[in-house]
Protein backbone atom coordinates (compact mmCIF):
# COMPACT_ATOMS: atom_id res chain seq x y z
CA UNK A 1 0.00 0.00 0.00
CA UNK A 2 1.13 3.45 -0.60
CA UNK A 3 1.22 5.69 2.16
CA UNK A 4 1.32 9.71 2.09
CA UNK A 5 2.36 11.26 5.13
CA UNK A 6 2.12 15.12 5.59
CA UNK A 7 3.97 16.68 8.71
CA UNK A 8 2.41 20.00 10.64
CA UNK A 9 3.35 21.75 13.59
CA UNK A 10 1.15 24.69 15.35
CA UNK A 11 4.00 26.87 15.51
CA UNK A 12 5.46 26.19 11.74
CA UNK A 13 5.96 28.17 8.61
CA UNK A 14 2.76 25.92 6.89
CA UNK A 15 0.07 27.64 6.94
CA UNK A 16 -3.33 25.16 7.60
CA UNK A 17 -4.69 26.25 4.52
CA UNK A 18 -1.59 24.82 2.47
CA UNK A 19 -1.87 21.24 5.48
CA UNK A 20 -5.49 21.23 4.16
CA UNK A 21 -4.66 21.27 0.92
CA UNK A 22 -1.52 18.97 1.26
CA UNK A 23 -4.18 16.04 3.28
CA UNK A 24 -6.72 16.15 0.25
CA UNK A 25 -4.26 15.66 -2.37
CA UNK A 26 -2.59 12.80 -0.67
CA UNK A 27 -6.01 11.10 0.22
CA UNK A 28 -6.54 11.36 -3.64
CA UNK A 29 -2.94 10.08 -4.62
CA UNK A 30 -2.47 7.55 -1.48
CA UNK A 31 -4.11 4.24 -0.45
CA UNK A 32 -3.91 5.82 2.57
CA UNK A 33 -2.45 9.40 4.26
CA UNK A 34 -1.50 10.38 7.48
CA UNK A 35 -1.92 13.45 8.97
CA UNK A 36 0.94 13.78 11.18
CA UNK A 37 1.98 16.03 14.03
CA UNK A 38 -0.89 18.85 15.52
CA UNK A 39 -3.15 19.10 12.69
CA UNK A 40 -5.74 17.04 14.16
CA UNK A 41 -7.04 19.49 16.49
CA UNK A 42 -8.36 21.09 13.61
CA UNK A 43 -9.56 17.99 12.31
CA UNK A 44 -11.46 17.16 15.25
CA UNK A 45 -12.00 20.39 15.77
CA UNK A 46 -15.16 20.72 17.89
CA UNK A 47 -14.13 18.09 20.31
CA UNK A 48 -10.72 19.79 21.10
CA UNK A 49 -12.87 22.75 21.22
CA UNK A 50 -15.97 21.96 22.97
CA UNK A 51 -17.94 24.23 25.96
CA UNK A 52 -16.91 21.61 28.56
CA UNK A 53 -13.18 21.49 28.44
CA UNK A 54 -11.81 22.31 32.06
CA UNK A 55 -11.24 25.98 32.50
CA UNK A 56 -7.24 25.92 32.10
CA UNK A 57 -7.58 24.31 28.69
CA UNK A 58 -9.93 27.21 27.94
CA UNK A 59 -7.41 29.73 29.35
CA UNK A 60 -5.11 28.65 26.74
CA UNK A 61 -7.11 29.38 23.66
CA UNK A 62 -8.46 32.44 24.90
CA UNK A 63 -4.40 33.79 25.71
CA UNK A 64 -3.41 32.46 22.66
CA UNK A 65 -6.92 34.22 20.34
CA UNK A 66 -8.17 37.32 22.17
CA UNK A 67 -6.22 40.01 20.80
CA UNK A 68 -7.27 38.71 17.47
CA UNK A 69 -11.06 39.21 18.08
CA UNK A 70 -12.86 42.35 16.74
CA UNK A 71 -12.79 44.26 18.86
CA UNK A 72 -9.89 42.65 20.30
CA UNK A 73 -8.90 42.08 24.00
CA UNK A 74 -5.78 42.52 25.18
CA UNK A 75 -3.74 40.06 26.29
CA UNK A 76 -2.34 41.78 29.38
CA UNK A 77 -6.14 43.08 30.45
CA UNK A 78 -7.19 39.32 30.06
CA UNK A 79 -4.71 37.80 32.29
CA UNK A 80 -5.09 40.89 34.80
CA UNK A 81 -8.67 39.89 34.69
CA UNK A 82 -7.66 35.92 35.15
CA UNK A 83 -6.00 36.24 38.02
CA UNK A 84 -9.04 38.63 39.56
CA UNK A 85 -11.15 35.55 38.91
CA UNK A 86 -9.35 33.10 40.55
CA UNK A 87 -9.16 35.44 43.84
CA UNK A 88 -12.61 35.50 43.79
CA UNK A 89 -13.14 31.71 43.46
CA UNK A 90 -10.32 31.29 46.55
CA UNK A 91 -12.40 33.82 48.78
CA UNK A 92 -14.14 31.04 51.35
CA UNK A 93 -16.92 32.47 53.29
CA UNK A 94 -18.55 34.35 49.93
CA UNK A 95 -21.40 37.02 50.57
CA UNK A 96 -24.10 37.95 48.23
CA UNK A 97 -21.88 40.44 46.71
CA UNK A 98 -19.23 38.44 46.16
CA UNK A 99 -21.28 35.70 44.62
CA UNK A 100 -22.23 38.41 42.27
CA UNK A 101 -18.97 38.91 41.25
CA UNK A 102 -18.30 35.61 40.78
CA UNK A 103 -20.56 34.88 38.55
CA UNK A 104 -20.25 37.72 36.44
CA UNK A 105 -16.63 36.98 35.77
CA UNK A 106 -17.05 33.71 34.64
CA UNK A 107 -19.67 34.68 32.51
CA UNK A 108 -17.68 36.83 30.75
CA UNK A 109 -14.58 34.23 30.86
CA UNK A 110 -17.08 31.72 29.15
CA UNK A 111 -18.09 34.73 27.03
CA UNK A 112 -14.25 35.43 25.88
CA UNK A 113 -13.79 31.69 25.14
CA UNK A 114 -16.74 31.14 23.35
CA UNK A 115 -15.93 34.30 20.99
CA UNK A 116 -12.70 33.08 20.90
CA UNK A 117 -13.60 29.88 19.76
CA UNK A 118 -16.24 31.09 16.89
CA UNK A 119 -13.00 33.15 15.57
CA UNK A 120 -11.39 29.84 14.93
CA UNK A 121 -14.01 27.80 13.51
CA UNK A 122 -14.49 30.55 10.53
CA UNK A 123 -10.60 30.29 10.21
CA UNK A 124 -10.60 26.30 10.22
CA UNK A 125 -13.36 26.68 7.45
CA UNK A 126 -11.38 27.72 4.87
CA UNK A 127 -8.29 25.09 5.53
CA UNK A 128 -10.84 22.26 5.14
CA UNK A 129 -9.44 20.09 7.92
CA UNK A 130 -12.53 19.68 9.99
CA UNK A 131 -14.54 17.94 6.69
CA UNK A 132 -12.30 15.38 6.47
CA UNK A 133 -13.18 14.04 10.17
CA UNK A 134 -15.52 10.82 8.73
CA UNK A 135 -11.96 9.60 6.96
CA UNK A 136 -10.23 9.44 10.24
CA UNK A 137 -13.10 7.87 11.64
CA UNK A 138 -13.37 5.22 8.76
CA UNK A 139 -9.76 5.03 8.71
CA UNK A 140 -9.08 6.23 5.48
CA UNK A 141 -6.99 8.96 6.86
CA UNK A 142 -4.42 8.09 9.95
CA UNK A 143 -4.00 10.27 12.32
CA UNK A 144 -0.60 10.64 14.54
CA UNK A 145 -1.10 13.14 16.56
CA UNK A 146 2.13 15.01 18.87
CA UNK A 147 1.54 17.34 21.92
CA UNK A 148 1.87 20.96 20.32
CA UNK A 149 3.95 21.92 23.44
CA UNK A 150 5.87 18.66 24.24
CA UNK A 151 6.65 17.09 20.49
CA UNK A 152 8.26 14.23 22.34
CA UNK A 153 5.40 13.36 25.05
CA UNK A 154 3.78 9.99 24.42
CA UNK A 155 1.61 11.05 26.87
CA UNK A 156 -2.42 9.77 26.05
CA UNK A 157 -2.38 9.49 22.37
CA UNK A 158 0.64 11.45 21.43
CA UNK A 159 3.05 10.02 18.73
CA UNK A 160 6.59 11.59 19.05
CA UNK A 161 7.95 13.34 15.92
CA UNK A 162 10.94 11.34 16.11
CA UNK A 163 8.99 7.86 15.77
CA UNK A 164 6.84 9.50 13.32
CA UNK A 165 10.11 9.97 11.36
CA UNK A 166 11.21 6.36 12.09
CA UNK A 167 8.93 4.99 10.58
CA UNK A 168 9.65 5.36 7.26
CA UNK A 169 12.54 2.84 7.77
CA UNK A 170 11.04 0.90 10.46
CA UNK A 171 7.46 0.12 9.79
CA UNK A 172 6.14 0.75 6.08
CA UNK A 173 7.56 2.53 3.63
CA UNK A 174 5.83 6.40 3.05
CA UNK A 175 6.03 9.17 0.61
CA UNK A 176 6.06 12.60 2.04
CA UNK A 177 4.14 15.23 1.15
CA UNK A 178 5.08 18.70 1.08
CA UNK A 179 3.74 22.37 -0.34
CA UNK A 180 4.36 25.96 0.19
CA UNK A 181 6.76 27.29 1.75
CA UNK A 182 9.57 24.35 0.32
CA UNK A 183 10.08 26.26 -2.72
CA UNK A 184 11.14 29.19 -0.54
CA UNK A 185 13.21 27.30 1.42
CA UNK A 186 14.90 25.86 -2.07
CA UNK A 187 15.78 29.44 -2.67
CA UNK A 188 17.62 30.00 0.81
CA UNK A 189 19.34 26.75 -0.07
CA UNK A 190 20.86 27.59 -3.44
CA UNK A 191 21.61 30.97 -2.85
CA UNK A 192 24.93 32.06 -4.55
CA UNK A 193 25.41 27.96 -5.55
CA UNK A 194 26.28 27.48 -9.25
CA UNK A 195 23.36 26.87 -11.41
CA UNK A 196 24.62 23.05 -12.33
CA UNK A 197 25.06 22.12 -8.38
CA UNK A 198 21.15 24.30 -7.02
CA UNK A 199 20.09 22.04 -10.26
CA UNK A 200 20.90 19.09 -8.78
CA UNK A 201 19.42 19.23 -5.12
CA UNK A 202 15.95 17.57 -6.66
CA UNK A 203 14.91 15.89 -9.91
CA UNK A 204 10.76 16.20 -10.24
CA UNK A 205 8.54 14.48 -12.38
CA UNK A 206 4.74 15.85 -12.95
CA UNK A 207 1.73 13.79 -11.64
CA UNK A 208 -0.90 16.06 -13.03
CA UNK A 209 -2.32 19.90 -11.38
CA UNK A 210 -5.28 19.69 -9.85
CA UNK A 211 -7.48 23.26 -8.88
CA UNK A 212 -7.39 24.03 -4.83
CA UNK A 213 -9.08 21.33 -2.88
CA UNK A 214 -10.16 23.23 0.40
CA UNK A 215 -13.63 23.77 -0.58
CA UNK A 216 -14.66 20.26 -1.70
CA UNK A 217 -16.91 18.71 0.20
CA UNK A 218 -16.50 15.05 1.42
CA UNK A 219 -18.69 13.49 -0.66
CA UNK A 220 -17.63 15.41 -3.79
CA UNK A 221 -13.39 14.37 -2.70
CA UNK A 222 -15.05 11.19 -2.30
CA UNK A 223 -16.62 10.84 -5.58
CA UNK A 224 -13.09 12.32 -7.02
CA UNK A 225 -11.16 9.88 -5.34
CA UNK A 226 -13.70 6.67 -6.67
CA UNK A 227 -13.99 8.16 -10.62
CA UNK A 228 -10.77 10.00 -11.01
CA UNK A 229 -8.14 7.81 -8.81
CA UNK A 230 -9.98 4.85 -8.27
CA UNK A 231 -8.58 3.50 -11.86
CA UNK A 232 -4.73 4.58 -9.97
CA UNK A 233 -3.84 1.77 -8.11
CA UNK A 234 -1.17 -0.06 -10.77
CA UNK A 235 0.79 3.84 -10.85
CA UNK A 236 0.52 3.60 -6.39
CA UNK A 237 2.19 0.41 -6.99
CA UNK A 238 5.03 1.39 -8.98
CA UNK A 239 5.73 4.06 -7.03
CA UNK A 240 5.36 2.42 -3.51
CA UNK A 241 7.84 0.23 -5.23
CA UNK A 242 10.40 2.59 -6.30
CA UNK A 243 10.29 4.37 -3.09
CA UNK A 244 11.11 1.14 -1.46
CA UNK A 245 13.92 0.24 -3.95
CA UNK A 246 15.09 3.93 -3.31
CA UNK A 247 15.47 3.71 0.43
CA UNK A 248 18.50 1.17 -0.87
CA UNK A 249 20.37 3.49 -2.68
CA UNK A 250 22.44 6.68 -2.45
CA UNK A 251 21.09 10.04 -4.40
CA UNK A 252 22.87 10.98 -7.03
CA UNK A 253 23.18 14.65 -8.17
CA UNK A 254 23.54 16.01 -11.52
CA UNK A 255 22.77 12.74 -12.78
CA UNK A 256 19.28 11.90 -13.24
CA UNK A 257 19.24 9.33 -16.17
CA UNK A 258 18.35 6.59 -14.36
CA UNK A 259 15.33 8.26 -12.33
CA UNK A 260 13.89 9.32 -15.68
CA UNK A 261 14.26 5.79 -17.41
CA UNK A 262 12.17 4.45 -14.66
CA UNK A 263 9.93 7.15 -14.33
CA UNK A 264 8.65 7.16 -17.93
CA UNK A 265 9.01 3.53 -18.44
CA UNK A 266 6.88 2.70 -15.38
CA UNK A 267 4.69 5.60 -14.20
CA UNK A 268 4.24 7.87 -16.69
CA UNK A 269 1.97 5.64 -18.56
CA UNK A 270 -0.35 5.69 -15.67
CA UNK A 271 0.03 9.55 -15.22
CA UNK A 272 -1.29 9.87 -18.56
CA UNK A 273 -4.37 7.76 -17.68
CA UNK A 274 -4.72 9.60 -14.97
CA UNK A 275 -4.47 13.12 -16.85
CA UNK A 276 -7.05 11.80 -19.08
CA UNK A 277 -9.38 11.41 -15.95
CA UNK A 278 -8.77 14.25 -14.57
CA UNK A 279 -9.51 16.42 -17.60
CA UNK A 280 -13.03 14.51 -18.09
CA UNK A 281 -13.89 15.04 -14.49
CA UNK A 282 -16.85 17.49 -14.71
CA UNK A 283 -16.56 18.38 -10.78
CA UNK A 284 -12.79 19.38 -10.87
CA UNK A 285 -13.31 21.54 -14.61
CA UNK A 286 -16.26 23.35 -12.83
CA UNK A 287 -13.56 24.03 -9.81
CA UNK A 288 -10.74 25.41 -12.14
CA UNK A 289 -12.87 27.21 -14.34
CA UNK A 290 -13.87 29.26 -11.88
CA UNK A 291 -10.84 29.99 -10.55
CA UNK A 292 -9.82 30.67 -14.50
CA UNK A 293 -7.31 28.28 -14.35
CA UNK A 294 -5.13 30.46 -12.13
CA UNK A 295 -4.99 28.84 -8.75
CA UNK A 296 -3.67 25.15 -7.97
CA UNK A 297 -1.27 22.92 -7.53
CA UNK A 298 0.82 21.16 -10.51
CA UNK A 299 1.57 17.47 -8.12
CA UNK A 300 5.50 16.66 -8.58
CA UNK A 301 6.94 13.21 -8.05
CA UNK A 302 10.36 14.04 -6.84
CA UNK A 303 13.67 12.46 -5.53
CA UNK A 304 16.15 14.18 -3.34
CA UNK A 305 18.53 13.19 -0.35
CA UNK A 306 16.93 12.93 2.50
CA UNK A 307 19.04 15.48 4.49
CA UNK A 308 17.43 18.10 1.95
CA UNK A 309 13.89 16.79 3.22
CA UNK A 310 14.92 16.49 7.14
CA UNK A 311 16.47 20.05 6.51
CA UNK A 312 13.28 21.46 5.35
CA UNK A 313 11.19 19.74 8.22
CA UNK A 314 13.50 21.78 10.80
CA UNK A 315 13.53 25.46 8.54
CA UNK A 316 9.74 25.20 8.24
CA UNK A 317 9.39 23.81 11.94
CA UNK A 318 7.04 20.76 10.60
CA UNK A 319 9.02 18.98 12.34
CA UNK A 320 10.20 20.29 15.76
CA UNK A 321 13.82 21.27 16.04
CA UNK A 322 14.20 18.79 19.09
CA UNK A 323 12.39 15.93 17.74
CA UNK A 324 14.70 16.24 14.33
CA UNK A 325 18.02 16.44 16.41
CA UNK A 326 17.05 13.29 18.62
CA UNK A 327 15.97 11.57 15.45
CA UNK A 328 19.04 12.35 13.42
CA UNK A 329 21.28 11.58 16.13
CA UNK A 330 19.75 7.90 16.57
CA UNK A 331 19.18 7.09 12.54
CA UNK A 332 17.52 4.04 11.88
CA UNK A 333 19.21 1.02 10.45
CA UNK A 334 20.07 1.91 6.20
CA UNK A 335 18.89 5.57 6.72
CA UNK A 336 21.22 7.66 5.71
CA UNK A 337 21.42 11.83 5.13
CA UNK A 338 22.66 10.87 1.30
CA UNK A 339 19.66 8.11 0.62
CA UNK A 340 17.75 8.51 -2.19
CA UNK A 341 14.17 9.79 -1.24
CA UNK A 342 11.00 10.44 -3.02
CA UNK A 343 8.25 12.85 -2.08
CA UNK A 344 5.17 14.45 -3.85
CA UNK A 345 5.70 17.87 -4.04
CA UNK A 346 2.18 20.50 -4.10
CA UNK A 347 4.25 22.95 -6.38
CA UNK A 348 1.11 25.34 -5.74
CA UNK A 349 0.26 28.40 -7.86
CA UNK A 350 -1.79 30.87 -7.12
CA UNK A 351 -2.42 34.06 -9.52
CA UNK A 352 -5.65 35.45 -7.50
CA UNK A 353 -5.60 37.94 -5.08
CA UNK A 354 -6.92 36.72 -1.41
CA UNK A 355 -8.22 33.39 -2.51
CA UNK A 356 -9.01 32.17 0.90
CA UNK A 357 -10.61 35.12 1.58
CA UNK A 358 -12.84 35.22 -0.68
CA UNK A 359 -16.34 33.49 0.85
CA UNK A 360 -17.85 33.04 -2.66
CA UNK A 361 -15.61 30.15 -3.65
CA UNK A 362 -17.60 28.15 -0.94
CA UNK A 363 -20.83 28.65 -2.53
CA UNK A 364 -20.04 27.47 -5.65
CA UNK A 365 -22.95 25.48 -7.05
CA UNK A 366 -21.78 22.33 -8.72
Amino acid sequence: MLFIRSFFHDDGKVKPDYEGHNLRTAYLLADIAVAAGTSYTSIDFENYFRPTLPQKFKRITIEAVCEQLNPPFPLTDFRQFYREMQEIKAVKHKNKQVIILEKNAEKLFEGLYSGCVAYMREGNKRTGLADLLPLWKSEELYIHGSNSTEPESSEGHCMPYSEMLNEKWTVDDELYIVSYPFNEYLKEKTEGLPETEADSILGGFSLGTLPILNYFTLPELRIIREQVFGGAGEMRKRIEEWSAELKKERFVPNDFGAYEKFFFQNIQPHKLELEERINDCETLRKFDSFYRGQAGSENKLCITAAKTLWDYFEWSGSVPAESMKKFRSNLPEGCHEDTAVPFILCANFNKLDNIYEDSDKKSLEL
